[in-house]
């Protein structure tokens, strides 16, 4: 088990520590629901798996991650691959663009940031590629 996991989005300069999968559930539904749509927030999930990053407060969301040692490989979700363009993020107040290709929809995101937050484990339901 991965519990408790650091939260973490500075778009807001807040941070938290989560213990269970309702509490993130909720945390991750009230960082979406008070996003402003022009700037949709990137929130960090630490745990002993290192660091996921998923993208809330879009029409889609994104995730990527970062072992625990900070070193690559780093893996970002793969969506449509055959999507085109770009869709911005925000942390700490700075963009970051992402290709719409690595992209899914936020159920999707939300269900893998769960699991992930649960195992410390990137999950099997989604595709991966290294970044």
């Amino acid at each position: 088990m991965a519990y408790p996991v650091t939260v973490d989005w500075r778009e807001h300069d807040q941070s938290a520590t989560v213990v269970c999968p309702d509490d993130l559930a909720r945390l991750l539904d009230r960082i979406a629901s008070e996003a402003d749509a022009d700037h949709p927030p990137l929130v960090l999930i630490g745990n002993e798996g290192g660091t996921l990053t998923i993208g809330v407060g879009a029409p889609v969301s994104t995730l990527n991650h970062v072992p625990p040692s900070g070193d690559p490989p780093y893996m970002i979700c793969l969506g449509d691959a055959d999507a085109g363009g770009v869709i911005d993020f925000y942390y700490f107040g700075h963009h970051s663009q992402f290709l719409m290709c690595n992209t899914i929809p936020n159920e999707s995101a939300r269900a893998a940031a769960l699991a992930y937050a649960e195992s410390g484990r990137l999950p099997d339901s989604l595709a991966w590629e290294e970044t």
